[in-house]
């Protein structure tokens, strides 16, 4: 589709008059003669062909090096004005599946505009367009060069030299038209006088590249830039200038200023983005096409080869002009799926292309040696301050040299050197810096000049100050850099709010995530996850420090290897024998105990008690088990008179089930699982049943167990009434049974492997600036990377719970797997769940302070939530129009929590009201934070004095009544080296939250708008009096329950 043809289709009457020129000058039949002698067969390759393109190479790479040197210019296209921006494939493209230009990627785009050989913009000179696929000076995957005309007036390497022969003169040029009728057309067809903007003009790419698809067929491409307005193109020839197009000088009643195209373009990006479409077309390769589908000065008939929409093009911000002039564009430079087509000869089409690639390069490093002068466009200068906060952390610092550049709504400054070669943790570094005046700073990027840091970077924040205009801008970072790093200001927004600069820079940002953030799932029945197989190979971002990594891992090494010496020498295990022998008796395991909690917690002075066992079940790790019997299951055929005893004076069993007096707790869960076998010594657990009455004194009593799910004579109803061994044994495989489902399922599952898929979505669709990315990250940064330490040390085959558990890896999984098929999101939101088990009545069920105690911090976290989310949507249908959180629950769901099965978990694909979306925050940041804590706190307590809840036990239980001793209970506990590690591996969950910054607490200031401060602070006070209520009930208690301090409640997930 040639100029004329476009015009045309555009209702506007534009004639290329060039043949009739060319006939009325040499007439008809020279005309006829060179028309035919223009285009000749193409010769067959020889053994010199290849010597003879290198030595094109050597040549042009000599004169194009030699020009620039001497001029400090491009050999071509020397003037121009740069500017950078966006590319946006097509959500729906025509064209077949490419792995570079995929549905939706956007790419950062330098695009420079520019004169091919004349000085003066209101001259006739045909006008260029470059592209990169990239921001940065160099390199990058992809350069587009493209100029205006459809056509090349040239199409081999000897017509390409003739060409760059005859811009010396206007003889020359009149000489070099008259060679060729074709030269003459492709001239007037490319050439424009004065046009009214560089992006007013149509530009093509002329040369042809190659196109592999994924279904990979090779295919051919030639590529166009057209105003997004589709408007005729401006700067057309008249019949006049066609007649004297070697005479390029500006009309005589021209005004303009000689570099207006550049002052007006950069005038214009001042009102808004100037917007492209990028277009292809296609040839699908097949044996025997004519090579005249490779000469770049024929065109393709767009009726066989329709233009299809490949890219919308924003350009958003001028670039300085020595930023420009250092950016340097190849023709060659583009991905293994497109690049040039090899030629055979010096004489075949795509010789040009092929010898520019190998010969320009070289001339580009010589221009950024020395850059011409231009009547800079920068506008005044502006003088900066600039604050950088290094992390804290011991490796968090690094040397060598940083580079920042502020860019503003339509221009920014280029690279500009910090005067210091080292960023030393803890530390705030000022510098004082000088640029271009960029307006409002809404972008800062941090880049090392040499490409890489000497070592990561933790970067806590920058704040800029516009110094005349007294404006401070806060750029929150709180990530490790490694090369460079793009921070916008710290206020949150959300996408539809967003200028075209910074809503590129999100779109870019998740999309580099997605990227590097993957799922996995190979874990059957369990939710999916990130793909890591260990921490290290996660992002530096979301793992945790270094010190901490190195902590985690030597304590799990212990514990796996059992190597205690500290501990054996408090209990006296210092030879084989000792290490081998059983326990003498219950003062061995306190004596464990002992070795890891500071203090002996109270509950052991009567740890057999059924009032205190009943207690731990209200108030120890696994508080969410009961539920309120409204009817006494009829596979659990508790006795009337079994239990009578237990019962206050004159109520029966059936009385208190309707009084809502009694309560369950079932593990069915465990029924049919396999238990653990180490050594060939077979452990031992049961799928339990147990029935608890509150007194009228308000004790929490058991008054009913048994231990398997399915009634029978072997599998008796065990109540107080029988033999104190018989009942204690009973209560011990209860506690067995409930340690291993708290464990796996109350916390692994409910409170770790659930938020993952939160996480990972919000890290793949939640750009940093997204006020849902700011309130949850906070809560999920760590979840990935203690979750993948759980994985490969906790939760697999070979981790220290295969010797003190009475489930191998397998069965763990096999339990988790079963809980996560019954599994519904709102089992985590603290009220619906209370209320659907039956224990929200705080007078039918007193003393259950993690209800109270929960419920509190529950409202406190939901207000937070709901104030904060208040400030950026206003109203439902803003939710609904959040694109970025609807890709992240959708995301979530997808990938997360629906990737084998469509079971409704309660996690939908859709937020369709901010109530929806408050709700779901707010039990993610409480599932994070108060639940985790209400699983884990407590673990050193109750866990550490094995007789209490061991986690393996080494008997089966008993069968009949009346035939258990004391003697039994001892066999049946586990020997020393399960018991050491069941109490260093709860010491090690309940001590990994300590130190942690805790609940309410941000450090790192994500949110810097005073109004989400004033949040903040609301919700530390509301956390102070929730502690302040807590404490004072505790001061009254004989047990004072602490697990839901707010001070004791990490802000994130720990192990």
């Amino acid at each position: 589709m040639t100029t004329q043809w476009e015009a045309e289709g555009r209702g506007h009457r534009w004639i290329n008059y060039a043949y009739r020129i060319y006939k009325q000058e040499v007439g008809q039949e020279e005309f006829r003669q060179k028309l035919s002698e223009q285009f000749t067969p193409q010769p067959d390759p020889s053994i010199f062909s290849k010597v003879s393109i290198n030595s094109k190479v050597d040549k042009l790479r000599l004169i194009f090096t030699s020009s620039s040197l001497a001029t400090g210019k491009r050999p071509f296209h020397a003037v121009g004005v740069g500017a950078a921006g966006n590319a946006t494939v097509v959500s729906e493209p025509t064209f077949p599946e490419h792995e570079f230009f995929k549905p939706g990627r956007v790419f950062p785009i330098r695009v420079r505009h520019s004169n091919f050989n004349q000085v003066d913009d209101a001259s006739i000179d045909i006008r260029g367009a470059a592209l990169k696929f990239d921001d940065v000076d160099v390199d990058g995957p992809f350069d587009l060069m493209m100029a205006t005309g459809a056509m090349a007036p040239y199409w081999n390497i000897s017509s390409f030299e003739e060409y760059l022969n005859s811009r010396g003169s206007p003889e020359k040029t009149r000489a070099w038209l008259y060679t060729f009728p074709q030269n003459y057309y492709a001239y007037v067809d490319g050439c424009r006088r004065a046009p009214r903007s560089y992006s007013t003009l149509h530009y093509y790419s002329q040369h042809i590249s190659q196109f592999r698809g994924k279904d990979g067929v090779l295919r051919y491409v030639k590529y166009r830039m057209l105003p997004l307005d589709d408007a005729v193109e401006s700067g057309l020839l008249s019949h006049e200038d066609q007649r004297s197009i070697w005479d390029p000088k500006r009309l005589p009643d021209e005004e303009r200023a000689q570099n207006y195209l550049r002052q007006e373009f950069a005038e214009r990006l001042k009102k808004g983005p100037i917007n492209y479409k990028l277009q292809i077309q296609l040839h699908k390769f097949r044996q025997g096409d004519s090579e005249e589908i490779f000469n770049a000065s024929r065109v393709w008939d767009p009726q066989n080869h329709p233009w299809k929409d490949l890219a919308d093009v924003a350009i958003t911000t001028l670039l300085p002009d020595h930023v420009t002039e250092k950016t340097s564009f190849a023709i060659g430079n583009q991905p293994d799926s497109l690049g040039l087509v090899v030629p055979k000869t010096v004489e075949d089409y795509n010789s040009v292309p092929h010898i520019l690639s190998r010969a320009i390069p070289t001339s580009n490093t010589a221009v950024r040696i020395r850059a011409p002068k231009q009547e800079a466009l920068e506008g005044r200068k502006q003088t900066y301050t600039v604050q950088v906060r290094t992390g804290k952390a011991k490796d968090a610092g690094t040397s060598g040299t940083i580079a920042a550049s502020l860019t503003g709504p339509h221009r920014r400054t280029g690279p500009i050197r910090l005067n210091q070669s080292s960023f030393q943790s803890g530390k705030d570094a000022n510098f004082e810096i000088e640029g271009g005046d960029v307006g409002e700073v809404l972008m800062l990027t941090l880049e090392s000049p040499s490409g890489t840091l000497r070592s990561p970077w933790y970067l806590e924040n920058v704040v800029v100050t516009d110094r005349r205009r007294g404006r401070r801008y806060e750029f929150p970072c709180h990530n490790w850099v490694q090369d460079k790093v793009t921070l916008r200001q710290g206020r949150a927004s959300l996408p539809d709010f967003d200028t075209e600069v910074l809503s590129a820079q999100r779109d870019m940002e998740t999309q580099q995530r997605r990227q590097t953030i993957k799922w996995k799932h190979d874990l059957l029945g369990l939710p999916g996850y990130i793909k890591a197989e260990k921490h290290e190979d996660l992002p530096k971002d979301l793992q945790i420090g270094t010190e901490k990594t190195r902590e985690l891992n030597r304590t799990l090494d212990k514990i796996e290897k059992g190597d205690f010496p500290d501990m054996m020498e408090r209990l006296g295990m210092t030879t084989l024998a000792e290490k081998l022998r059983g326990w003498k008796g219950i003062e061995d395991y306190e004596r464990i105990m002992n070795t890891v909690c500071p203090t002996a917690p109270a509950c052991i002075e009567d740890w057999a008690s059924d009032a205190e066992f009943g207690r731990q079940f209200l108030q120890g790790v696994n508080p969410s088990v009961l539920q309120r019997c409204d009817k006494v299951p009829p596979y659990f055929p508790v006795p009337e008179e079994a239990v009578k005893r237990s019962m206050d004076l004159g109520k029966t069993l059936r009385q208190a089930v309707v009084a809502g007096n009694v309560y369950l707790a079932d593990y069915a869960i465990l029924d049919g699982i396999i238990a653990n076998n180490v050594n060939n010594v077979p452990y031992f657990t049961t799928s339990p049943l147990a029935l608890f009455y509150v007194t009228s004194a308000g004790d929490f009593l058991p008054i009913a167990i048994q231990l398997y799910q399915t009634p029978g004579p072997e599998n008796p109803i065990w109540t107080p009434s029988d033999s104190e061994s018989d009942w204690l044994l009973a209560k011990i495989f209860l506690r067995n049974a409930d340690a291993l489902v708290q464990q796996l399922e109350g916390h692994i599952l409910k409170t770790h492997l659930v938020l993952e898929p939160f996480a990972v979505a919000a890290y793949r669709n939640l750009p940093a600036c997204h006020p849902v990315h700011k309130l949850l990250i906070p809560h999920l940064r760590t979840t990935a990377a203690f979750n993948t330490i759980l994985r490969e040390r906790i939760i697999a085959e070979g981790s220290p719970l295969d010797k003190c558990s009475s489930l191998a890896g397998r069965s763990r999984l096999q339990v988790m797997a079963k809980a996560f098929k019954t599994f519904h999101l709102q089992s985590l939101n603290l009220p619906a769940n209370l209320a659907e088990q039956g224990t929200d009545d705080a007078m039918r069920l007193p003393g259950y302070y993690y209800r109270d105690d929960g419920l509190k911090l529950w409202r406190a976290t939901e207000k937070y939530v709901t104030d904060m989310l208040s400030l950026y949507y206003k109203d439902d249908e803003a939710v609904r129009e959040d694109e970025e959180v609807q890709l992240w629950i959708c995301d979530s769901h997808d990938n997360g929590f629906n990737w084998e099965d469509n079971i409704d978990r309660g996690v939908p694909r859709m937020l369709t009201s901010l109530g929806d979306l408050c709700e779901l925050l707010t039990i993610i940041i409480f599932t994070a934070t108060t639940q985790r804590a209400a699983h884990a706190n407590g673990q050193r307590d109750i866990y550490s004095f094995i007789p209490n809840a061991p986690w393996a036990l080494m008997q089966p239980p008993p069968a009949i009544k009346r035939v258990s001793s004391d003697d039994d209970i001892a066999k049946v506990l586990p020997a020393k080296p399960a018991s050491l590690r069941q109490a260093a591996l709860a010491n090690f969950i309940s001590s990994c939250g300590e130190g942690e910054v805790t609940l309410g607490n941000f450090p790192e200031r994500r949110l810097t708008e005073e109004e989400a401060q004033e949040v903040i602070a609301d919700l530390q006070l509301n956390l102070q009096r929730i502690s302040e209520i807590s404490r004072e009930r505790n001061q009254t208690l004989k047990h004072p329950y602490t697990y839901l301090l707010p001070e004791k409640i990490p802000n994130s997930i720990t192990p």
